[in-house]
């Protein structure tokens, strides 16, 4: 029998250019291969990685191409350079004529097979980078094989990072590379963690060579077809390397721990020979928590089509995203919160959730893509509580920051009696983050109470809100608990439940019965975060109750059963003590320990919990066995989990726990559990599997239980070897990446920028909804029209459209403001920002032989000139530009118009400008466009809408997210992708909808 063939065979066959891309990407595909069809570079052999000669004369002829490409570019970058050393590094620090951020840094390493591209092509790449950018650009002139191996190069990348860190703060820099940069930047942060240095704010790779095995899929499937490169690396690896292992890590950065990394944007073609290095590294950090974004081009080869559209949309597409770092609110009104030490129990609210908002937002805050987390609670007075509660502001840590808002009332109020102070709260609250210079991007309630504050907030300033319930009243319902409000606390949760823009929980169960349990439709709006647990560090010593046991017991070497809730009916405590009370054998085996909040605290209902308690604990027989400390702190607690993880367990024998943060408290420490079966808890034994789960109604399922794993020395070690090496699972780091990750999809976009005419206009049913949404919306709204202002004004009047909050004109060459009494002016500075590099008379003096019809003088400007002209016109242009050398953007649109603009003007540079004056970066705005002239808009921008009408100018714009191509057409499909993005209503049905023929 002839065996199955294990891989596929491909019948000879010619494999044209897709008419998918544009034609300028086309016709470089094309250029890439010769008269019989093999890619040009497939002629070019590398040396033996051993042959330094050979290695040494291919460099100069590389280097010499390189110069001589240089001196033919048409394109000279503008900004400032100047080159200085960081340690054994050369650094080529290159500076734009108006950088977007003066305290920011944007680390640089070239591409060119870890074996060229040095030098005067380091330095040249490092202008033209700053100039697109607009950012200061640190490009490392690495020092190459076969003179210096791995890891110089290396130890290069790392300097410089070092010295950038004394110069910028970690999150104010981006490191980036293309092709053999992305190796050594995604090895630089692997080296940079090892060593303990802040990560940057965010890493950009470029068709990294991330793996120098070329183990991927691509290595094979596309060889031949990338036409930059046709075939392996694999000698220029080895010449890199130097005999040290291609696995390594820090060789191949694919095969490193990338937990923790930055933010990452990957970027690849279909034709890359590198596309299972960037798909594979990007499926590595999200397996790591870490956000990453991967952007795969139709058809495009190693390093891009050289000058194409799509190549233009692909150097912009991580621009919008360096910089917009997140603003997080946290809002919980109950309880004691403060910075810790918290003093647990003090109040019947001071419990896990306290906690978890602690945990939450310094864990968040630690990522270089948060800006600043605030958590914000109520501010009152109370002489038996601390007096920090009444401070209007406390740092917690770095990043991180508690403010408390006062009402009228400054009383301490329990969670039942903060109804009536809630709409001077939400009041107070939405006045701060009108005060605010920045508004945060999101906001996470805490409870119910906090979830109807942050609806008010939505409802005003367009700010999403995350509701994570903690303890939900229809569980209470369930359980039969009934109790003053509750009715009125389910409807709240439903209302909450029903307006956040998500919900996050800790475990499956509480997603699908707890929260599924309203009836409220979700969608996918829940998200299943589990939360971290802090590892608590034992301080043994005599003042830990731990230490003192023998206080309590007749035989205080036996192992300890240990339980920690509030004393309320609920958490099922008495149920646990009448199991150990009614089993002689389980006495003998173990003692038992209730930490039961801080008896001094105790309200009405507790102190009756309280009460039973020791009423078990006082049975005959029982003195001596059972412990009931009046207080405890964090270091009872820290040494007590040590002590039962000496032979002891963990008991949680609640009716129902919504959670179950100390069984995950309980794992890190070693202690097997015995835990209810109801809720949460099933959820993290299966996961741990460090315990049993028992039905918290059946007292002697509990003693058994207990016993079982105490009086199994065996058992015992399993269940405590399961603890250790999987509470890991339960991790902070992880829960940040997770929602910072759900927050950036949240993010209102700040900005609508709209062109007008075949947008906004073109049907009367849609301007006129777009003008009432415009009245009722609180979103800023600009214009960017090729129409000069006077042109423009005019269209808006003619067709009742509102007017914007700011004009972007001529195709982006003209920005016009509000100048405070009625009228606009121009905005100077942004058109000062358009002289670097634009000779305005040269360029006409160029173009007045071709015969172009020019468009009246008035559509010109000081960085425009106009014609009309079809595509062949356009491309005439180009190349009469090109030709004369001289800097300028040719775009073609509508089919007739053609605008030749300053190099760095456009519509998406304009609205950068703007946006740059309210703190927003181009990931905030929207782009609504139609034709050619907005593609740059809408390519660059965090969302953009094609409406239905759009021309065939667009079709090149690759898919992405935040890219919506709509059905209806002119405003009615700027209203529709408004919807879409949960900014409008939905587009209103009388709307004329295109119906295909």
């Amino acid at each position: 029998m002839t065996a199955r063939p294990r891989s596929i065979r491909l019948t000879p066959r010619d494999i044209p250019s897709p008419n998918s891309i544009s034609p300028e990407a086309q016709a470089a595909l094309e250029r890439l291969i010769d008269a019989d069809g093999v890619p040009v570079n497939a002629h070019f052999t590398m040396p033996d990685h051993d042959d330094v000669a050979g290695w040494q004369a291919v460099k100069a002829s590389v280097d010499a191409h390189y110069a001589r490409m240089l001196a033919a570019a048409s394109d000279a970058p503008t900004a400032a350079v100047e080159t200085i050393r960081c340690d054994d590094a050369v650094v080529h620090v290159a500076t734009p004529a108006a950088p977007i951020a003066e305290d920011a840094v944007y680390i640089d390493l070239h591409g060119g097979a870890l074996v060229f591209g040095g030098g005067e092509g380091c330095r040249h790449g490092a202008r033209t980078l700053a100039d697109q950018l607009g950012l200061r650009v640190w490009s490392v002139d690495y020092r190459l094989p076969p003179e210096h191996p791995f890891p110089a190069g290396l130890d290069d990348g790392l300097a410089t990072y070092r010295a950038a860190l004394r110069s910028y703060p970690a999150e104010r820099i981006v490191v980036g590379g293309r092709s053999a940069g992305g190796n050594l930047a995604a090895a630089m942060l692997l080296r940079a963690k090892a060593e303990g240095l802040p990560p940057p704010a965010g890493l950009v790779l470029l068709s990294p060579q991330v793996d120098l095995t070329e183990s991927g899929d691509s290595f094979v499937v596309n060889a031949g077809m990338d036409g930059m490169l046709p075939t392996s690396l694999m000698s220029s690896n080895r010449l890199y390397a130097g005999g040290a292992d291609l696995s390594d890590p820090l060789v191949s950065p694919l095969f490193g721990d990338v937990a923790n990394f930055p933010p990452t944007f990957l970027l690849t073609g279909t034709r890359d020979l590198f596309l299972s290095n960037t798909v594979r590294m990007h499926r590595r950090l999200v397996s790591a928590g870490v956000p990453a974004d991967l952007h795969v081009f139709e058809a495009m080869p190693h390093g891009g089509f050289g000058g194409a559209p799509e190549d233009w949309e692909a150097a912009h597409s991580p621009i919008k995203r360096k910089g917009a770092l997140v603003i997080i609110v946290h809002l919980a009104l109950g309880g004691c919160l403060k910075a810790p030490p918290v003093n647990f129990g003090v109040t019947a609210d001071t419990g896990g959730h306290i906690a978890y908002v602690l945990d939450a937002a310094c864990h968040q805050a630690l990522r270089s893509d948060v800006d600043a987390v605030t958590i914000v609670t109520r501010c009152f007075s109370d002489e038996r509580l601390d007096p920090v509660h009444a401070q209007a502001e406390e740092v917690v840590a770095p990043k991180v920051t508690i403010r408390r808002i006062a009402t009228a009332d400054h009383r301490y109020l329990e969670k039942e009696a903060l109804g009536a102070d809630l709409a001077a709260f939400t009041e107070a609250f939405c006045e701060m983050i009108e005060r605010e210079e920045r508004r945060p991007d999101v906001i996470h309630a805490h409870f119910a109470d906090a979830a109807a504050v942050a609806m008010a907030a939505q409802r005003r300033f367009g700010i999403p809100f995350v509701y994570t319930p903690h303890a939900l009243g229809i569980d209470k319902r369930m359980q039969r608990l009934e109790c003053p409000g509750l009715d009125a606390r389910i409807a709240a949760e439903r209302a909450a439940i029903e307006g956040a823009s998500a919900i996050v929980v800790s475990t499956e169960e509480e997603a699908a019965r707890q929260v599924g349990g309203y009836g409220v439709a979700l969608g996918d709006r829940v998200t299943v975060v589990a939360p971290g647990v802090p590892r608590r560090d034992c301080v043994p010593g005599p003042d830990t109750l731990a230490d003192r046991l023998g206080d309590w017991f007749e035989c205080p070497d036996l192992p300890i059963i240990l339980a920690i809730a509030r004393p309320v009916a609920k958490k099922n405590l008495a149920a646990l003590a009448r199991a150990y009370a009614d089993d002689p054998a389980l006495q003998a085996q173990a003692n038992l320990v209730i930490l039961a909040g801080q008896h001094a605290y105790a309200s009405a209902d507790e102190r009756a919990s309280l009460a039973e308690l020791q009423a078990i604990a006082d049975r005959p027989g029982m003195r001596g066995r059972i412990a009931l400390p009046p207080q405890h702190d964090a270091d009872d607690v820290a040494a007590l989990y040590a002590r039962a993880a000496r032979g002891g367990v963990f008991v949680n024998p609640a009716l129902h726990e919504p959670f179950g943060l100390t069984l995950v408290e309980a794992a890190a420490a070693g202690v097997p559990v015995v835990a209810t079966r109801n809720g949460g808890p099933a959820d993290i034994v299966a996961t741990i599997g460090h315990g049993v789960l028992i039905d918290p109604e059946d007292t002697a399922a509990i003693g058994a239980a207990i016993r079982a794993i105490v009086g199994d020395p065996t058992r015992h070690l399993a269940f405590a070897t399961a603890a250790r090496t999987r509470a890991d699972l339960y991790c902070w780091h992880r829960y940040a990446a997770a929602t910072c990750a759900l927050y950036g999809d949240l993010a209102a976009p700040r900005l609508l920028a709209c062109d007008i005419d075949n947008t906004l206009t073109g049907c009367v049913e849609g301007a006129r909804a777009f003008a009432v949404w415009r009245a009722a919306s609180p979103l800023p709204f600009i214009i960017a029209t090729g129409r000069g202002f006077d042109a423009a004004r005019m269209i808006l009047k003619r067709w009742r459209l509102p007017q914007p909050d700011a004009f972007i004109v001529d195709v982006g060459t003209r920005l016009m403001l509000p100048d405070g009494t009625g009228g606009w002016r121009a905005c100077a500075e942004y058109a000062r920002t358009l002289d670097a590099g634009w000779d305005r008379e040269a360029v006409a003096a160029t173009l007045a032989p071709l015969g172009v019809t020019a468009q009246p003088a008035a559509t010109a400007g000081p960085h425009k000139i106009s014609f009309y002209g079809g595509a062949a016109d356009a491309g005439r242009i180009r190349g009469a530009l090109s030709a004369a050398g001289l800097a300028a953007r040719v775009i073609f649109s509508h089919g007739r118009l053609i605008d030749v603009l300053a190099p760095t003007g456009g519509k998406a540079q304009a609205i950068a400008a703007y946006a740059a004056r309210r703190g927003l970066t181009l990931a905030d705005c929207i782009a609504a466009g139609d034709s050619g002239n907005d593609a740059d808009m809408l390519a660059a921008c965090g969302h953009a809408i094609v409406v239905g009408n759009a021309g065939g100018e667009l079709a090149h714009l690759s898919p992405r997210p935040g890219l919506l191509r709509v059905r209806r057409h002119h405003a009615g499909g700027v209203l529709e992708g408004l919807a879409t993005l949960g900014l409008a209503d939905a587009s209103p049905a009388d709307l004329p909808v295109p119906v295909a023929a």
